[in-house]
């Protein structure tokens, strides 16, 4: 008698009836005790007595979901069928995953993936003379590299031309750089590529 819909209250098997009007009776009688315990928790959406084989049983309607039902319905009601009319409402999909923030760039903040192969910086160019610097065990300041990093006029670059150089001129060479601070004063080192354990030695020019 039950369906997919349908469970038995409290028990194994639906309780039955040798006749409709006895099994009639059996639930308002049932039904009145499960309102003077528990409430009007069924709504009274009514019920319905109908042959199963040669007997009777009864389904219980009620405005609940199935997992309301099964908490609210009492013992009073054991082996009759119950069957909810609302259906549960689908658990909300997860919100999708906030993509984690990038770390803020510090002030003077360098820092470059190296690519391979690496090529030769031209002897004497300011790219040798930054690598130079950068590869140094302690790295390279800004001072430092203003001492490489000079105008034609004897005036050194100006910070962000310096900069600049480390993100593309270097770069371009296939080195990378990391920034390091120390009291927010950064330090820059040469990042080299996968296979290679030292910068390569500079090209002399062609005569």
């Amino acid at each position: 008698m039950t369906n997919a819909t349908q469970f038995i209250a409290h028990a194994d098997e639906p309780r039955t009836f040798a006749d409709k009007k006895g099994a009639t009776k059996a639930i308002k009688r049932d039904l009145a005790k499960h309102d003077e315990v528990h409430g009007d928790i069924l709504f009274e959406t009514g019920f319905d007595v109908k042959e199963s084989g040669d007997r009777f049983g009864v389904v219980i309607y009620c405005d609940l979901t199935e997992d309301a039902a099964r908490k609210l319905v009492g013992n009073e009601l054991a082996g009759y069928v119950i069957e909810p009319q609302l259906k549960a409402e689908p658990a909300p999909k997860p919100a999708p995953a906030t993509p984690a923030a990038k770390p803020a760039r510090r002030k003077g903040q360098v820092n470059v993936d190296p690519t391979s192969p690496l090529l030769h910086c031209r002897a004497g160019s300011k790219q040798q003379a930054i690598v130079d610097k950068l590869k140094a065990e302690g790295g390279a300041s800004l001072d430092d590299l203003r001492k490489v990093c000079v105008k034609k006029d004897g005036t050194p670059w100006d910070d962000n031309s310096i900069r600049s150089a480390l993100y593309y001129d270097i770069k371009d060479k296939g080195y990378g750089v990391r920034t390091e601070f120390t009291d927010e004063v950064p330090t820059y080192f040469l990042v080299l590529p996968e296979g290679y354990d030292a910068p390569l030695e500079a090209k002399a020019p062609k005569s």
